[in-house]
């Protein structure tokens, strides 16, 4: 099985960018907010219960993906803060179960600039999705956080770097296919 980790800060395109990809390759999404909808009714969306629950599902669906023969693949999107050790952990977790089922794992770090992804936080389909859609939930999610990679940490991975501001969503998946060379299922 192939896991594309899509990652980024909010608002720059992620899951935009992953359906795209999941046109070309015929590999499912596991996006954060098909999570989120169902824990919302269970627990405060900033509590460790909250996050352990959500990570745990993610993991869970990954193992499960790759125990079978009919899912080839799987996008997961991911805010993901370089500077938050329980992240890493996380993303190795998830390595390490599809490495031992001799899946590969490929990752898309996902940039724009700012002006761009405030500009992005007034589309109706945000708020309904409970995503941040506003400067000040921007600021206050993004307090404390380091968002852009550790080149030396992608150094030996499957790794590409794209900037939403330049590149359109579908442009962007046809620059991921290309780089990681997958092929339609």
């Amino acid at each position: 099985m192939q896991l594309v980790i899509i990652f980024g800060p909010p608002a720059v395109g992620k899951l935009t960018v992953g359906k795209e990809l999941a046109k070309l390759t015929g590999f499912r999404i596991l996006h954060k907010q098909n999570i989120f909808d169902l824990l919302d009714d269970f627990f405060f969306f900033s509590s460790d219960h909250y996050r352990r629950v959500a990570r745990g599902i993610r993991k869970l669906i990954i193992e499960e993906a790759c125990n079978t023969s009919y899912i080839k693949g799987l996008i997961m999107t991911y805010v993901w803060s370089f500077n938050d050790k329980s992240d890493m952990d996380f993303i190795e977790e998830l390595v390490k179960v599809v490495k031992d089922k001799k899946g590969e794992v490929y990752f898309v770090e996902l940039i724009s600039d700012l002006e761009e992804r405030l500009s992005r936080l007034e589309n109706v389909d945000r708020k309904a999705a409970h995503k941040v859609s506003s400067l000040a939930e921007l600021k206050d999610f993004e307090e404390g956080r380091q968002f852009s990679s550790d080149p030396e940490y992608f150094k030996d991975k499957n790794y590409i770097l794209l900037n939403t501001s330049e590149l359109p969503p579908d442009k962007c998946a046809l620059a991921i296919n290309k780089s990681f060379q997958f092929t339609k299922i």
